[in-house]
């Protein structure tokens, strides 16, 4: 294994990008916020001066957000002015290598899902943040589906007869009522408050949005269990902070299970740990030649724990 490494594991987000940078035996944690300069180009020479380290790339994976077919960006609701550009390319040249590996960031969480759950052969991972997604093991595998959009979690619809239309185009979708965005959205359209900021979970409303949003997410996880069989879920992401929310996700799934098949359930929420870019860094630890110690130093930025039930 090489110890002779520069590499980096990358996760984007909506609002900030996570990532680990190897440096021969020595790993880096650090974050940016992703560009909001409205310009594709503009947003690359942002991002190429953040990563500018001056050497050539040994690799790079990415968790990625979007969906990406062939290197070009063909959805990805939060930065729609990205959609139709080669990202692979612009990687390509900004690292200065042709070994760069990209994975959707919810599938990248399916692979820490095996880490979470180490002896197991099926797993449900569930992320929820600015919008939902899930990733999902079947046999030990990676289960992308027949046209590579497996997990789009967030757009199952839950209520039909909503007019609110969702970013993908279709209404009623989970991910209007039970993300971070959605939720934040239906605050602001109750009490007319256009203040982008948390604070809203603080509020009476608010509370009463975070508890109907858990119990969409709740029953939505309840009835993807009954349709895979799956005793393992893992759900991740920042909404998972707030203790109403957690809590009454966690008490629906367990309690829409017990009134059918009483399945032994093991439900496992990492509200701290960002399971993309682990689930990233377990893609680059199996592709890539890498030496025990630096395998150590990465995984030990994400210490196997979390809320279980």
């Amino acid at each position: 294994m090489s110890n002779n490494i520069r590499a980096f594991i990358i996760d984007i987000g909506a609002s900030k990008i996570e990532y680990l940078f190897l440096h021969n035996e020595k790993c880096i944690k650090m974050n940016i916020n992703t560009p909001t300069k409205m310009d594709f180009e503009e947003d690359m020479e942002q991002l190429s001066n953040s990563f500018n380290f001056g050497k050539k790339t040994t690799f790079v994976v990415i968790a990625f957000p979007g969906i990406i077919k062939n290197g070009v960006i063909v959805k990805w609701p939060n930065k729609p002015y990205w959609e139709g550009n080669n990202i692979i390319e612009r990687f390509i040249q900004m690292f200065d290598t042709k070994s760069i590996l990209i994975v959707e960031d919810c599938n990248a969480g399916a692979m820490a899902s095996k880490y979470i759950f180490p002896d197991c052969s099926n797993s449900l991972f569930i992320n929820v943040g600015t919008g939902i997604g899930s990733g999902i093991i079947l046999n030990q595998n990676l289960y992308s589906g027949e046209n590579g959009f497996a997990g789009e979690f967030g757009h199952i619809v839950v209520d039909y007869f909503s007019d609110d239309i969702c970013s993908c185009g279709r209404t009623g979708c989970l991910q209007l009522v039970a993300s971070g965005k959605g939720m934040a959205s239906l605050y602001k359209k109750s009490t007319n408050d256009q203040t982008d900021n948390t604070k809203w979970m603080n509020h009476s409303i608010g509370k009463k949005i975070l508890y109907k949003g858990a119990i969409y997410l709740g029953k939505s996880i309840a009835n993807t269990v009954n349709l895979l069989d799956i005793n393992n879920v893992h759900i991740s992401g920042s909404v998972l902070k707030n203790d109403i929310y957690r809590k009454q996700a966690l008490d629906t799934v367990m309690q829409e299970e017990k009134k059918f098949l009483s399945r032994k359930l093991s439900v496992v929420i990492t509200s701290e740990m960002n399971s993309s870019l682990l689930g990233a860094c377990i893609i680059a630890i199996n592709k890539f030649s890498i030496s025990a110690t630096t395998k150590k130093n990465v995984l030990a930025n994400f210490p196997r724990d979390g809320e279980m039930s």
